[in-house]
């Protein structure tokens, strides 16, 4: 049997909070959700592939240890898991008994899980506690949870909460696993130390969003291989994935390094560099605005080349993206540039 889990409503999850920690702590929650319902997967029903595994939503293949168990209990036991687990986020879940090749599948999963989105009630859920307070990172649900940002006390939302604590911890562990940083490298946390820098002149206090979407990638390898037997598609697939991941890494890897120099250092050797989403086709990120330029360049340079040509030859991708870079006052809404990137970006898109 197959099965798809996939975040929905994803801004309004990673966006509601005006605060980078909380922003980045969603996004990276998201990332990680789908390897750790994979390894739940495995710990409860033995074989288990991973077919294919974006920043928020993954597909795969479960054949449980016991043949007795049904598609509907595993769908069930699913469900339960990601409400302990991902309580905060909205994760959906289709499940397919009957295989016919990768994209016919894909498609019927994520028409299930549409068809649910559609029939399904909005609600803001309850609060545990009742109170006076207004959340202070999203202005929206009480506030009920202590937390410290930047030395101040402030009230909170569960969620909000959740996703700072995540954020604020959860940084150097991403740098380390997706761009091999050591573990002893420091970031800068919020966007007034990222960018401030006397000797950088009229970019003092400025900031560069850089957004990079891939371009009709999953078009080119639908075209190429859909009418291919169900193997060769996964097979296939699985390939690409790994060669677009390791191009990532590599560009990543490489900006990393380069915080290590002088104009991406601030006060306590805090390197300047934030991410805000990784995953899949996308990422995006904050950097100086005076190495705003520079990091576009490095990733059309780690780029150039990378077109995918599978192992057998038989097929072809031309690895393209779409890119924004917007250059703003530290202070500007956080929401507005990274909207305004991703704009951009489908813009220079074909």
């Amino acid at each position: 049997m197959l099965i798809k889990v996939e975040a929905v409503n994803i801004y309004g999850f990673v966006n509601d909070a005006q605060n980078l920690s909380a922003i980045r702590g969603a996004g990276l929650m998201l990332l990680e959700m789908p390897k750790e319902f994979g390894k739940w997967l495995r710990k409860e029903y033995g074989e288990v592939k991973t077919l294919t595994e974006g920043a928020s939503k993954a597909v795969f293949r479960v054949t449980p240890k016991d043949s007795a168990v049904t598609m509907k209990q595993v769908e069930t036991a699913a469900r339960d898991w990601l409400r302990l687990n991902d309580a905060h986020a909205t994760i959906a879940i289709a499940t397919l008994e009957t295989e016919s090749g990768f994209f016919k599948d894909d498609e019927a999963l994520t028409a299930a899980i549409r068809g649910r989105q559609m029939r399904s009630f909005s609600l803001a859920g309850l609060t545990k506690v009742s109170g006076g307070k207004v959340c202070a990172l999203d202005h929206v649900r009480p506030g009920t949870e202590p937390i410290y940002a930047k030395d101040k006390p402030l009230l909170v939302s569960e969620a909000s909460k959740a996703r700072f604590e995540h954020g604020r911890d959860a940084k150097q562990s991403f740098f380390r696993e997706h761009g091999d940083a050591p573990a002893d490298w420091l970031y800068t946390n919020d966007m007034e130390e990222l960018a401030s820098w006397e000797s950088a002149g009229g970019l003092d206090r400025k900031v560069a969003v850089f957004y990079a979407d891939g371009n009709q990638l999953t078009k080119q390898l639908r075209d190429t291989i859909g009418s291919a037997q169900p193997a060769r598609q996964e097979r296939v697939i699985g390939e690409f994935d790994r060669h677009l991941q390791g191009k990532r890494k590599e560009f990543l890897k490489a900006l990393l390094k380069l915080t290590g120099n002088p104009e991406w250092k601030a006060p306590g050797d805090l390197r300047r560099i934030e991410v805000l989403l990784w995953g899949g086709d996308e990422l995006m990120l904050v950097v100086p605005a005076w190495r705003g330029w520079a990091t576009a360049e490095l990733f059309c340079q780690t780029m150039k080349g990378a077109d995918f040509v599978s192992s057998d030859r038989g097929t072809k991708i031309l690895v393209k993206h779409g890119m924004g870079l917007v250059f703003a006052h530290h202070k500007a809404p956080i929401h507005a540039l990274t909207s305004l990137a991703r704009e951009l970006a489908e813009e220079s898109k074909e």
